[in-house]
C-alpha cells in the first residue's frame, strides 16, 4: 500500500517537488509492473509528473526508468500511451541524458509518433524534436529513421502536432 500512498501524494501538486526531490521512486517503478492496468497507469502518470522536476529527473535517470517506459510501450492502452510519451517528452529536457535516452527509447517514440492518440504523438514527436537539439543523438535518429516520422506528422491536421513536429 506504501506505493500507492506514494503515487498518491504525488498526485497533489502542492507535496509534488518536495517528493520529487525527496521520495525514491523505486516503489513507482514496482507499481508499473501492477497485473492490473489502473495500477501500472497510476504509476506512469506518477512517474510523469515527477519528471516534471529537475532534480527527479536526474533520480529517475540514476534508477533507470527509461528501461520499465520502454517496456510499458508494448501495452495499446491510450492512456498508457500518453503517460508514456509524456514522461519520456519531459525526460527529454535535460540536456545530459538526451543521448542516453535516444539511445534506450527512440524506437518506441517512433512507435508511439506513429498512433493515432493527439496527445501521444504531439508529446511523442516533441520529444524527438527534443532529442535533436543534441547533436549527438543525430546518428541514433537516422539509424532508426526518426526523421521519417517527424516528416509525415507535418501534414497532422492539429496544428500542435504541426509546431513540434517543425522544431
Amino acid at each position: 500500500y506504501h506505493m500507492f500512498l506514494i503515487a498518491n501524494l504525488i498526485s497533489k501538486s502542492e507535496g509534488l517537488s518536495r517528493i520529487g526531490r525527496d521520495v525514491s521512486i523505486k516503489p513507482l517503478l514496482m507499481l508499473s509492473n501492477s497485473s492490473t492496468i489502473h495500477s501500472r497507469c497510476l504509476a506512469l502518470s506518477s512517474l510523469r509528473r515527477l519528471a516534471m522536476i529537475r532534480e527527479a529527473r536526474e533520480m529517475m535517470m540514476i534508477e533507470n526508468v527509461i528501461q520499465v517506459l520502454t517496456r510499458e510501450c508494448i501495452v495499446t492502452q491510450t492512456e498508457i500511451s500518453k503517460e508514456i510519451s509524456s514522461c519520456l517528452f519531459n525526460l527529454t529536457l535535460n540536456r545530459s541524458h538526451r543521448v542516453t535516452i535516444a539511445e534506450a527509447a527512440m524506437s518506441e517514440l517512433v512507435v508511439l509518433a506513429e498512433g493515432n492518440d493527439l496527445d501521444t504523438i504531439r508529446l511523442s514527436v516533441g520529444a524527438i524534436g527534443n532529442l535533436a537539439e543534441e547533436i549527438d543523438t543525430h546518428p541514433i535518429i537516422l539509424s532508426i529513421c526518426a526523421q521519417n516520422v517527424v516528416l509525415l506528422r507535418l501534414s497532422h491536421p492539429s496544428i500542435d502536432v504541426n509546431r513540434e513536429a517543425t522544431r
